[in-house]
């Protein structure tokens, strides 16, 4: 008999969810990101090394829907079973924690981002236990006390369960002590796909965590602050990355020029070593320069996405993403001098904004000129700031993640003016707006040089017409 399995799965749902009233999302294989579960695989690597056997099963590459998905965890027979978790998913795995005690009735453990900052959930999802932070050392650390009989003291390792009174700390692991994600976890890898560059896809971490305390996002609280990687580390991935036929990897740092000396060697040190792979990153507009971006652009990077936010400057200063106009302006047109296609990441309906202001971001965003625009219906997530204000103001209550996830209500909105329904209009309008515009449509045709563009291009277009502009 083998070693004990571990069975770490990420369940199938659609993100676009959040931008609809009612769940009328839709699930297009377009415009979309589908990228691996990279952090399951690195906690995979780390029971592997403890000498557990361990898997992978991702929901949304693996299996054509819950069903299917149910049958695969069925048939790996595994003794502990643990669930990624985001808020968007709430419903969706507490269906198939039930249906996985049903089949096996083994230990099953939820972690991920939502569980970190709504420690609480467990109960609700019908867990056993539930991962605060880093999902690595815990997750050993309760594979050793629930199948080798190790002693475990939950709040000291980041587990929180049922009976807990007190959420624990955070699990924050040594990244340099931590193996590094083993991508032979990924049953398919290549399912994957980014909509930039029709190859092999995957993504890549070079530090956790996030300095910026925005308002409305709960990276920090979820992360941690900002903790880099080792940089001799970081190429070892890259250089396994490319040996496995990548041809594009998103770096996914929440600010990956925080340390603006630090990019600048790993761009150069990626040039010199001549991975061979494009990638893309992500940072923010006051945090780039034209020599980042020749040095980026020389070592393959050919695309940056930045959080514009809104297009009031009032309304980016409620949500502490201070960041001036001019900035904006700098970083997007900086990009275009150096060939670096551009995303600009928009919330429709700050906390306090009005019709008048989301009206402003819609137009913001053509007029930055960014190559692609991803709007996103503000959502009151566990564990911002904001969210932390309207509790103690008694505007919001900590059960309405039970009651979302048994299907009662909708995910609260970020806005306090506007509800979902109108909301995911003005979403709706805003990419009809950007998207459908001569201009623009003229310019992508424009930019066709074979039939991998082509290919792109109608993914792209599929996508946004399918979701945001027809009815």
């Amino acid at each position: 008999m083998g070693s004990p399995r571990v069975l770490l799965v990420t369940p199938p749902f659609d993100f676009s969810e959040m931008n609809t009233a009612g769940g009328r999302g839709t699930k297009q294989a377009g415009y979309y990101l589908l990228y691996p579960p990279i952090g399951l695989c690195s906690i995979a690597a780390s029971l592997e090394r403890a000498g557990f056997e361990a898997a992978v099963i991702d929901g949304q590459a693996d299996a054509g829907g819950e069903e299917e998905l149910l049958r695969l965890i069925e048939a790996a027979r595994p003794d502990i079973v643990g669930f990624s978790v985001t808020t968007p998913a709430l419903p969706v795995v507490a269906r198939l924690i039930r249906a996985t005690r049903e089949r096996l009735g083994v230990p099953i453990v939820v972690g991920g981002p939502h569980v970190s900052c709504d420690p609480q959930i467990v109960t609700a999802l019908g867990a056993d236990y539930g991962v605060v932070g880093d999902g690595e050392e815990p997750m050993v650390a309760l594979a050793e006390s629930l199948l080798r009989g190790a002693p475990l003291d939950p709040e000291a390792c980041g587990i929180v369960t049922p009976a807990s009174t007190d959420p624990p700390c955070p699990a924050l692991a040594d990244l340099n002590a931590i193996p590094s994600a083993d991508r032979k976890f990924l049953r398919n890898p290549d399912a994957y796909f980014n909509p930039f560059i029709k190859t092999r896809t995957t993504m890549l971490i070079t530090a956790r965590g996030c300095a910026f305390h925005c308002s409305f996002c709960c990276r920090t609280p979820s992360m941690g602050e900002y903790r880099p990687i080792d940089e001799e580390k970081v190429f070892a991935e890259m250089e396994q990355v490319s040996r496995g036929g990548h041809g594009f990897v998103s770096i996914i740092d929440e600010t990956f020029t925080y340390d603006r000396e630090r990019a600048l060697r790993l761009a150069r040190e990626m040039k010199r070593r001549g991975f061979g792979f494009k990638w893309s990153c992500q940072t923010r507009a006051d945090l780039i320069d034209a020599e980042l971006l020749r040095e980026f652009s020389a070592a393959g990077c050919v695309n940056i996405s930045f959080g514009v936010e809104s297009g009031d400057p009032d309304a980016r200063e409620e949500m502490d993403k201070k960041i001036p106009d001019a900035a904006f302006e700098r970083a997007f047109a900086g990009c275009r001098d150096a060939g670096i296609s551009t995303n600009a990441f928009i919330i429709i309906g700050g906390p306090d904004e009005t019709p008048e202001t989301i009206e402003r971001s819609i137009r913001r965003a053509i007029e930055l000129e960014p190559d692609y625009v991803v709007y996103n219906v503000g959502t009151l997530f566990p564990g911002t700031r904001e969210y932390e204000q309207r509790i103690a103001a008694g505007e919001v209550d900590r059960t309405i993640w039970d009651r979302y996830l048994r299907g009662e209500t909708q995910m609260p909105a970020l806005s306090r003016r506007l509800g979902r329904e109108e909301l995911a209009e003005y979403l709706r309008s805003g990419y009809t707006r950007f998207y459908m515009r001569p201009r623009y449509i003229l310019k992508k045709l424009g930019s066709v040089r074979s039939a991998r563009d082509i290919f792109v291009l109608a993914r792209q277009a599929r996508t946004v017409i399918a979701d945001y502009v027809v009815s």
